[in-house]
């Protein structure tokens, strides 16, 4: 992992353009197997160019690798999608390029873009992996934030739009934005949820407890906050002039689906081969470790990385400070005893 220099940033930074393609060694490498490591180092990726929109997760220097939410770039208009609502109207121009069926007012960046009728479909969303590093932003062609938070509203409301198209042909769920783990509660949402659902304290010692396990919700949010060891990961530059033509968004699905199934794949040929040596081992009679078991819940906390014992040290310091002040004796209020 990178150290950060003077002057230098969090690379990427959010507005940034990047050229990016799939890095399918890194994403599968957590596996550890050999015939992954094999089939990912000769697979062709492609590049694909897009905005940072944001960080996906809590930024952490100590992490190796954070996660970014990046909107694709593409050359023209998306391709209508009947049967999930989308036109090809939902899209946003990028100047130098104006055109658009509603004459919607293009994307403004600091520099124009080295190519023409460049489009961002209002569903061309990733989530990906890069590992933590630094750099300056000096040359990118950047989105303003103003920009950026107009282009969100714009996508809120071509996806309120798809949603109206596909509730008048069928009482489908809603389609959102495209994320690493669609139709799922991510375990940093868990925590958010958590942390909401706390009682508001009464007193002194209660605001004291309340503190405390605030403390630790934040530990556990940290942990539970990092990428998976699995998610899309990313090679990235700033340097748009790596890319002469715009690669089709879809065929970076095309990729990110490759690599999933080879996941799970492995994952099931590794299951299947531990079944057959138990049955080898043991003729194919139920054992007590091939008999079904309840699985204990997984201690969050048994095994601290190195980031977080630091993490859980700065926030003790931080917790002693707040509760100082609840140990703090309060006067004793006087009383007067009426008279009998």
């Amino acid at each position: 992992m990178s150290e950060p220099a003077a002057g230098t940033l969090l690379f990427p930074r959010a507005g940034a353009y990047v050229v990016f393609s799939i890095d399918a060694e890194m994403t599968l490498e957590a596996l550890h197997d050999e015939h992954v490591a094999e089939v990912t180092k000769n697979m062709q990726t492609k590049s694909f160019v897009g905005y940072v929109a944001k960080a996906d997760r809590i930024i952490n220097h100590e992490s190796e690798f954070q996660s970014f939410r990046v909107r694709i770039l593409r050359s023209g208009f998306p391709p209508r999608t009947e049967e999930k609502g989308i036109e090809s109207d939902m899209c946003t121009p990028v100047w130098p390029t104006t055109e658009h069926p509603s004459s919607r007012t293009p994307l403004r960046t600091d520099k124009p873009l080295p190519w023409n009728n460049c489009y961002h479909s209002s569903f061309d969303s990733i989530i990906v992996r890069v590992p933590t590093a630094y750099e300056d932003a000096e040359g990118a062609v950047m989105l303003l934030k103003s920009e950026i938070s107009r282009h969100n509203a714009i996508i809120r409301d071509d996806q309120q739009r798809a949603n109206a198209a596909l509730k008048l042909h069928q009482p489908i769920p809603a389609i959102g934005e495209p994320s690493a783990e669609d139709g799922q509660i991510s375990p940093r949402n868990r925590s958010q949820e958590s942390l909401q659902n706390e009682p508001l304290p009464d007193d002194d010692y209660d605001s004291a407890k309340s503190a405390q396990e605030f403390a630790q919700a934040i530990v556990n949010m940290a942990e539970m906050d990092r990428p998976p060891e699995t998610m899309i990961t990313v090679e990235m530059s700033y340097d748009l002039s790596y890319v002469q033509t715009l690669t089709d968004p879809q065929e970076f699905y095309i990729e990110k689906k490759a690599l999933e199934k080879l996941e799970q794949d492995t994952k099931a040929a590794a299951i299947e081969r531990a079944r057959r040596l138990d049955e080898e081992a043991f003729g194919g009679a139920p054992t007590q470790s091939s008999a079904p078991q309840a699985i204990a819940p997984k201690a969050v906390n048994a095994t601290p990385v190195p980031w977080l014992t630091r993490t859980r040290q700065r926030i003790a310091s931080i917790l002693d400070s707040i509760l100082a002040r609840f140990r703090t004796p309060k006067p004793s209020s006087s009383h007067v005893t009426p008279p009998s």
